[in-house]
């Protein structure tokens, strides 16, 4: 399991006890502090290192998220890697065990978790390409008992993508896509560009209903972390590379609309 972090001792110790606690195997933790300066992370680590097989490695600099993923990787030793933002922390037994069945499974590159936000709304239950011009959330903001469009949220499914806050995937193919692309997409939709890089390769992106998470979503640098440039950097490369796939999702209906989310029409 490998966690991005920058100090937010109190978060990171949440998240990790959610996912001793709730986990099915054993697991190899990697964490990659990006300068934290505060003493009590330090101690957390610490504290960690007594009681799990933990490997802290330091990367300082600019925030960059698919690099710091990237270096983790590189350095993890289990067969299946699963990402996970320090702002989550695992809410069933479930979640552990469901995202690594699919992910062993032969025909499947990624696999995403259902995301709550802490009122109980749904913050993640899949992306769809095209909405709002790049990529987005369609059942956003959904009480956490709604059953999405169709029942989606209540089923594992194939869809185009997943965020990066909660996935899981096995090491020999997130190598064999060379990973994150850390140079095109260092903070923003390098998460949607692995699943369609790795769908290229002929594995498919799933949804998994029964891996739910908690997701204080930004909670750690907030919402914006660079200005309007860095994200039309990024927009604009995910645009170039993915033109054909943002103008037609495979998995989302065309009568339905890419502006509004299922909150709006309903």
């Amino acid at each position: 399991m490998i966690i991005p972090n920058k100090d937010q001792a109190e978060m990171l110790s949440d998240c990790v006890s959610s996912i001793q606690r709730l986990s099915s195997t054993p697991f190899e933790l990697i964490i990659v502090d990006n300068g934290s300066t505060d003493p009590a992370i330090g101690r957390l680590y610490e504290k960690l290192g007594s009681k799990l097989a933990l490997k802290v490695i330091s990367a300082p600099g600019p925030f960059n998220f698919a690099r710091l993923c990237n270096q983790a990787a590189a350095q993890a030793t289990g067969e299946i890697l699963v990402f996970l933002n320090n702002d989550t922390a695992a809410l069933n037994h479930e979640w552990h065990a469901s995202l690594v069945y699919w992910a062993r499974r032969p025909d499947v590159g990624i696999v995403g978790a259902k995301l709550l936000y802490p009122s109980g709304a749904v913050q993640h239950g899949g992306i769809v390409l095209g909405m709002g011009g790049y990529a987005g959330h369609f059942e956003w903001e959904m009480p956490s008992e709604h059953s999405g469009y169709l029942d989606r949220l209540n089923v594992d499914h194939e869809l185009s993508a997943v965020t990066g806050a909660c996935i899981a995937v096995e090491k020999r193919k997130f190598e064999s896509v060379g990973g994150f692309d850390a140079e095109s997409f260092p903070v923003d939709l390098n998460d949607v560009d692995l699943c369609l890089r790795l769908s290229e390769k002929g594995w498919a992106t799933l949804f998994s209903a029964d891996s739910v998470l908690l997701h204080r979503h930004s909670a750690t640098r907030g919402r914006l972390l660079y200005g309007p440039e860095r994200y039309a950097f990024e927009k604009g490369n995910f645009h170039s590379r993915w033109k054909a796939r943002i103008r037609d999702d495979a998995y989302f209906h065309p009568a339905l609309s890419l502006q509004s989310t299922l909150t709006m029409l309903g």
